[in-house]
């Protein structure tokens, strides 16, 4: 049997065709999945709950309600560095993902998720072996983070990341 690994480009606007290709992943089995940016999204979710939690994922969800450009927006970005706090994506991505980290048994594939951090200038690569009770909102949101965009959640560490 022939081993197939599968690795998601970012961008969130490729998203919604990864998704189309999630599809076909029912059938190959993959043993690895991997995802930065908007691919994070996509390989959290297949390796979570396949094919239809992608298309739930990213092509039911109106990505515009996380970033709200306003006068209020412009004037944070002045002040404190980021357009949105990124509340709303990240409680989305909490309630899609619930408490699954890297180590549980629900997750179909070995799953690698990438974040850039931008203060140590490293890739940050998330896994069942390097990070196994991280929460897999937490990994796929640095991952979708961009700085200036949305706020970083640090968990205390004053670290930047982004995809």
């Amino acid at each position: 049997m022939i081993e197939v690994d599968v690795a998601f480009s970012g961008s969130s606007t490729k998203a919604p065709g990864h998704a189309g290709f999630a599809e076909a992943l029912n059938s190959l089995k993959p043993v690895r999945v991997s995802g930065s940016s908007g691919g994070a999204i996509v390989a959290a979710a297949w390796s979570l709950r396949g094919s239809e939690f992608v298309k739930e994922m990213v092509v039911n969800t109106n990505f515009k309600k996380y970033l709200k450009v306003n006068w209020w927006s412009l004037a944070k970005f002045a002040f404190y560095g980021y357009v949105s706090n990124g509340d709303a994506l990240y409680k989305d991505l909490q309630r899609a993902f619930r408490r699954h980290t890297f180590s549980s048994p629900k997750l179909s594939s070995d799953l690698y998720i990438t974040a850039s951090n931008m203060t140590d200038g490293e890739l940050e690569i998330y896994s069942r072996e390097t990070t196994p009770t991280m929460p897999l909102a937490l990994a796929v949101y640095r991952s979708v983070t961009l700085p200036g965009v949305f706020k970083p959640k640090d968990r205390g560490r004053k670290k930047i990341f982004m995809s």
